[in-house]
């Protein structure tokens, strides 16, 4: 089920992501399959199981009795009535329930992936509020569902109660006037109580498979959903040999999200095959092309033929695409350029990265092409990553080369010698870039280039996400080893210390005394007080994890074991399944407890000899149970890495679905997905007939006890040594603990999965970050801004024999601005990284005012730097949310907002659209531009009003009209603030107080523009490559 709804997911047009979030996909393939999976695995064998019991008990009863069996069931059809109303009630509140749940998926998705600039804004309280809103909401869906569950169950026993009082009133008026004989009555009596109990025993389970058909409509949705699937029809052209003439015939077109606004209007254009065009300022023509979407109105034609006859998998093996936002998967550099083209060889692979300017800086890695990128390729810099997907692209032979922004990370250098590759690569291009680089990227080949104007400026975006290698496995290092895990949850849930007591106390009375009002009034306390303290329990895990996930240091989330959809799987499922040592279970087996030492006790007192015989039995209960617990713990917890990697994978790939259309990498991602999932699957298959040997014995033993009771009772009886009165006193006593053994047994999986899951949230809450970012260090009273790096050294965690940063030395005194410039991969965003304290430096010291980063309040720093990183990060919440985010220590006003829109030149786009400030702006912003996107950002920074401003190619994205006035503001904003300015046009940074020239980790070149190519050193040669 779980391949074939990640099959159809991948298979979905990519509008149907527009409206759906990651988040919410991943938790249905989690969280919902796993309720499908308990609702049709153990627990409806054990309804049928039940059921077949309750048949056979029946209809044995009605062959040796027929009346009696009718006037003890006639209170049977409320137990009907009862079932049809709960389970309405129930299934809606868990519907909620799990739909609240979704939207936490997706904040937790959303944050993780995020996590620089939650840090960086010091927004791990509010995201923990927004987090905990959510799963508020869940908990008081399950807590009403808890108290329905005990009232129906309570209900259902004193029905069952009831009729058992009935039956012994007929059973005596039978024996009396009927000719009945008290050896039939008592067979017809227990036979009939069996299916009763039976019946009552199958409302835990039927419970389960009510949560699995609520759980699966979430499911059903995604398969029957043929609309919105990609499907081959007889027009499609199949082996087409595509030249790469492209026509836009009278295009209109609107994204399906926002219907309202209209993004082109009538674009007519045409390119021949070979020839260049330049489109400046819309990237949805290029999306248009890979037929992600379809024209509202007019045709695109390819060859003289519509883009609709073209098989789309066969359209995108002879495109070759590289966007504004380069997206790399976690694996080694050699298998993310050979996505472009999975048959070539190495020696294609070397040439492909020459031609893209990145063999070089390849080779200089200690595992050259084996060197594993990160988790969004994030050990790699910006340039890094976008020669690597143009590499990746160039391998593919592309009949079509659509460049989004493709060069807007490069270094000049990197720059002009792709571009040079490129024109001799390409057979036809289709460019996006800024007004100001049209010029210089054009050849001076024939070329067309329309400016498309009154057409919007709104495209989706490819989202960063990553591969997670499919031998991953998921884990937690933790110096601390834990011991008895259950107990350790459990004292977790000591706020609810007398809800677990009353609880408690419910259940024990309920099973040691088993009659009608005490079975009422036991379930109905028990159940809802064990809801009450399971949920708070479930919150309060699901709570913590995630703030101890937020409270990790950034080298933390580098490691592949910890990337977004582990962490996101981990967090959806781990807490919902420790409740198999906590909440409603805890009752269970309490009342089972209870059941057995009160009738055990009772047994004794009217026959000790018989009772022994009983008793001979309960070692060997154990043992069954222990062994059930013993295989399900181990079963589990390989498992459980296995599903996690699965899940990891499952979300990388639907976050980058617009990459996998684009490499037609759907077919590898599923059979990867299928690999890993049939290692659970195969290992699920050896262990079940085990279990079901232990499970079968645990069960029979109870029934082979009550055949040695009446056995011996028989004897006893017959030898005079006990009353027959006391002999059905034992027997009932045994018969009714005995039963309760098979229900406690069935809780056995659920308690063994929870406490694997137990010990790897326990060993996730006992490790300490590295970097804390807790309210301990000092706050500089009269900051002034002065900041010195001092003989620097540093390397990344994940690549530690690779220096980034070499002695490095420099001093920003206050209020100076400083650009760093240099090749892509030489440290100059890595500075920037240490000065918002993402990492540590190993040697040396960073020092704000003469006092040790190390030493100073670290959200306290924070609140005092403004962050815009070349990749800008938004929130799917509205823009004034997002911009308001800038500043989460106080409650920013609109007018703010609105004035930071105007300096950051977004004002007048946001007022365009229909919703204006309110419009959600998607996932990482991806119903936005990159440009727009970018502009949000540095008004998010305005907003903040830092003392200490870092700008990584905060206007790459720009274009020139738009790069001025944004510049303007800029300058206005740093004027008096110490500001940190990482770029490649050289022309935004010229009036910089100082400039300063990295190379290879440590500083060559200082001054201001003028003096420095005066120098004609190495600042001069990065100017010439812009000529």
């Amino acid at each position: 089920m779980r391949e074939c709804v990640f099959r159809a997911l991948l298979q979905k047009n990519i509008f149907y992501f527009d409206t759906h979030t990651t988040g919410e996909l991943s938790t249905i393939l989690n969280i919902n399959i796993s309720k499908i999976h308990d609702g049709i695995g153990d627990k409806l064998a054990l309804l049928i199981q039940s059921i077949a019991k309750f048949v056979i008990s029946l209809i044995v009863a009605f062959f040796r009795g027929w009346k009696m069996t009718f006037v003890m069931l006639s209170l049977a059809p409320f137990i009907l009535i009862v079932s049809i109303i709960s389970s309405k009630m129930f299934g809606k509140l868990f519907a909620q329930e799990l739909k609240a749940y979704e939207r936490a998926g997706a904040i937790s998705e959303e944050v993780f992936s995020n996590v620089r600039t939650v840090f960086a804004f010091n927004g791990t309280k509010h995201e923990q509020t927004r987090y905990e809103k959510h799963i508020e909401s869940a908990r008081k869906h399950a807590i009403k569902k808890g108290a329905i569950s005990g009232i129906i169950i309570g209900l259902m026993y004193f029905i069952f109660f009831a009729s058992y009082a009935i039956s012994f009133w007929y059973g005596n008026y039978l024996i009396h006037n009927e000719n009945y004989d008290i050896s039939n009555v008592i067979f017809i009596f227990f036979n009939v109580i069996m299916a009763l109990l039976s019946l009552g025993r199958s409302t835990t389970y039927r419970e389960s498979i009510n949560q699995a058909k609520i759980a699966a409509a979430p499911v059903w949705d995604i398969l029957r959903l043929e609309e919105q699937t990609i499907c081959t029809t007889d027009r499609k052209i199949p082996n087409m040999n595509f030249c790469g003439k492209v026509k836009f015939n009278n295009v209109f077109f609107s994204y399906p999200s926002r219907p309202d606004m209209v993004v082109l209007r009538g674009l007519t254009f045409e390119a021949e095959a070979g020839q260049t065009l330049a489109l400046v300022g819309k990237s949805t023509c290029m999306q248009l092309l890979q037929q992600f979407y379809k024209p509202t109105r007019g045709q695109i034609m390819l060859d003289d033929q519509s883009i609709e006859c073209f098989d789309s998998q066969e359209l995108q093996r002879k495109i070759g695409v590289v966007n504004q936002e380069p997206v790399l998967f976690a694996t080694t550099i050699l298998k993310n350029i050979q996505y472009g083209q999975p048959n070539a060889t190495f020696a294609d692979i070397q040439a492909a990265a020459m031609t893209a300017n990145a063999h070089n800086f390849i080779m200089s890695l200690p595992d050259k092409y084996d060197t594993v990128v990160g988790e969004y390729g994030t050990q790699l810099s910006g340039g890094e990553r976008q020669r690597i997907v143009i590499a990746r692209a160039l391998l593919r032979n592309p009949t079509l080369l659509l460049l989004d922004e493709a060069s807007s990370a490069l270094d000049n250098q990197s720059e002009k010698m792709v571009q040079q590759a490129l024109e001799k690569a390409s057979k036809a291009q289709v460019f996006q870039e800024p007004f100001d680089e049209v010029d210089d990227n054009i050849p001076s080949s024939p070329e067309l280039t329309p400016f498309i104007k009154n057409s919007g400026d709104s495209d989706s975006e490819d989202e960063k996400s990553i591969l997670q290698k499919d031998e991953n496995k998921i884990k937690i290092n933790s110096k601390k080893k834990i011991h008895w895990p259950s107990l350790a949850i459990l004292k977790m849930n000591r706020p609810e210390l007398l809800l677990i007591i009353i609880g408690a106390l419910a259940s024990m009375f309920n099973g040691g005394f088993e009659v009608g009002t005490c079975a009422l009034l036991g379930e109905i306390v028990g159940n809802f007080m064990f809801a009450c303290s399971g949920e708070a329990l479930t919150k309060r895990l699901r709570a913590k994890a995630f703030q101890a996930i937020l409270r990790q240091e950034i080298a933390w989330f580098d490691h592949p074991d910890n990337n977004t959809g582990a962490l996101c799987t981990r967090l959806s499922s781990e807490a919902a399944t420790i409740q198999g040592v906590a909440g409603a279970r805890i009752g269970v087996i309490l009342s089972t407890v209870g059941n057995l030492s009160v009738g055990i006790t009772i047994a004794f007192i009217f026959g000790w000899k018989l009772s022994l015989v009983a008793l001979g039995f309960v070692p060997f209960m154990v043992i069954g149970g222990f062994l059930q617990i013993r295989l399900m713990y181990g079963y589990s917890s390989q498992n459980n890495k296995a599903f996690q990697c699965a899940g990891s994978l499952a979300f990388q790939a639907l976050q980058n679905i617009r990459t996998l259309r684009q490499l037609t990498l759907e077919m590898q991602f599923i059979n990867n997905y299928y690999h890993l999932l049939d290692i659970p699957y195969r290992s699920s298959i050896r262990r079940t007939y085990i279990f079901a040997l232990a499970y079968s014995f645990t069960s029979s033993t109870a029934f082979f006890s009550m055949a040695a009771v009446f056995f011996y009772g028989g004897i006893l009886v017959k030898r005079n040594e006990m009353l027959f009165k006391n002999v059905m006193i034992v027997v009932n006593c045994i018969i009714i603990g005995a039963q309760s053994v098979p229900y406690s047994a069935a809780m056995v999986p659920d308690y063994g999965k929870a406490v694997s899951a137990a010990r790897r949230m326990l060993a996730l809450f006992a490790r300490e970050p590295k970097i804390s970012i807790d309210l301990h260090g000092s706050k500089l009273k009269n900051f002034t801004g002065d900041i010195h790096f001092k003989a620097v050294n540093f390397a990344y965690a994940t690549r530690s024999r690779v220096s980034v940063l070499n002695n490095f030395n420099l001093d920003i005194k206050s209020g100076q601005r400083v650009a760093i410039v240099g090749m892509s991969g030489n440290g100059k965003s890595t500075l920037l990284h240490l000065l918002e304290r993402f990492y540590d430096v190993q040697s040396g010291s960073v020092l704000i005012d003469t006092k040790d980063l190390r030493d100073i309040n670290l959200h306290w720093w924070r609140s005092q730097v403004g962050m815009v990183s070349q990749e800008p990060t938004l929130f799917n919440v509205s823009i004034a949310e997002n911009l308001a985010y800038g500043d989460l220590s106080r409650q920013v006003t609109i007018e703010e907002i609105i004035e930071a829109a105007k300096n950051a030149n977004i004002h007048d786009f946001i007022q365009r659209l229909p919703q204006g400030y309110d419009t959600c702006v998607g996932f990482k912003g991806g119903q936005l531009s990159g440009g727009q996107k970018q502009r949000i950002a540095i008004a998010r920074v305005l907003i903040r009003n830092p003392k200490v401003i870092l700008l990584d190619e905060a206007t790459s994205a720009l274009d020139s009209e738009n790069e001025k006035a944004v510049n303007e503001a800029l300058i206005h904003v740093v004027t008096g603030r110490s500001s940190i300015v990482v770029a490649h046009r050289l022309s935004t940074i010229q009036d910089a107080d100082l400039i300063c020239v990295l190379h290879n980790g440590h500083i060559v070149e200082t001054g201001s523009h003028h003096q420095l190519l005066t120098k004609k050193g190495y600042y001069y040669k990065l100017s010439q490559c812009i000529r």
